[in-house]
């Protein structure tokens, strides 16, 4: 539990992943006496790759359509904002 409350700052990654498109695995094996413990950890990224143009026409629903399902946004920002 220590551990957990520590990465929810450290890397909140490791307690609530925000990406469906990645799956981590492990399995764990230890001696009796915890002496040794071996560990086999995977991770899987899967993408959709799509080729198409102008995706920031405003008439272009391929963004929105992506993106939307997921609660998400597209905001493209310039070089000519200051902060």
């Amino acid at each position: 539990l220590q551990n957990a409350t520590y990465l929810e700052t450290a890397d909140a990654h490791a307690v609530y992943p925000t990406s469906i498109y990645r799956q981590c695995d492990a399995l764990t094996l230890a001696t009796e006496d915890a002496s040794t413990i071996e560990a086999v950890m995977s991770t899987t990224i899967t993408t959709t790759i799509k080729i198409a143009r102008k995706v920031l026409d405003v008439n272009n629903r391929l963004l929105a359509d992506v993106y939307k399902p997921l609660g998400r946004c597209i905001a493209v920002i310039d070089d000519k904002v200051e902060a």
